[in-house]
């Protein structure tokens, strides 16, 4: 599991707070990006999750290549990411971000990635539900994905 924390505070200290809590009791190995580039070399371990303040744009390419699942906000560019690389999600919208409520909401109807309300995020349930979404495996063949955006730029 990783988990990248993001969003303009303060709704980014509050997903910190939960996640923080809620990660340390998982048994599955996990990492927690705080979205914290300031703070760019704190580490911390609790339990089976390893938390850290920042990586950069490769580290965090490899980590969500290497994860199953990515618990993070259903922003753009964070889910052309997820396309990309053929990733499930579980998302989790900034509370008033409305292109983000939309587009959790959107792709939680479509069975593709399981989406939650921050304040009713509960993580091991969420990983627990996973399995029903199928993610974006259909889009890891980037000339699959290709052909979907000239397919969806036509019909615009």
């Amino acid at each position: 599991l990783l988990v990248i924390i993001s969003g303009p505070e303060p709704q980014r200290t509050v997903f910190e707070k939960i996640i923080i809590e809620q990660v340390a009791g998982l048994s599955q190995k996990t990492l927690v990006v705080l979205g914290k580039p300031e703070n760019v070399g704190f580490s911390e371990r609790k339990n089976n999750a390893e938390i850290v303040s920042h990586l950069n744009s490769e580290e965090l390419n490899k980590a969500i290549s290497a994860s199953e699942i990515i618990l993070t906000r259903p922003g753009y560019s964070t889910i052309m990411d997820l396309a990309v690389l053929g990733k499930k999600a579980i998302f989790v919208p900034t509370r008033g971000q409305t292109e983000q409520e939309y587009l959790g909401k959107l792709y939680h109807e479509k069975k593709m990635h399981l989406c939650v309300k921050q304040t009713e995020l509960n993580v091991k349930k969420a990983i627990h539900q996973s399995p029903e979404f199928i993610g974006f495996a259909e889009f890891a063949n980037s000339d699959l994905l290709s052909g979907k955006v000239e397919s969806f730029l036509k019909v615009c």
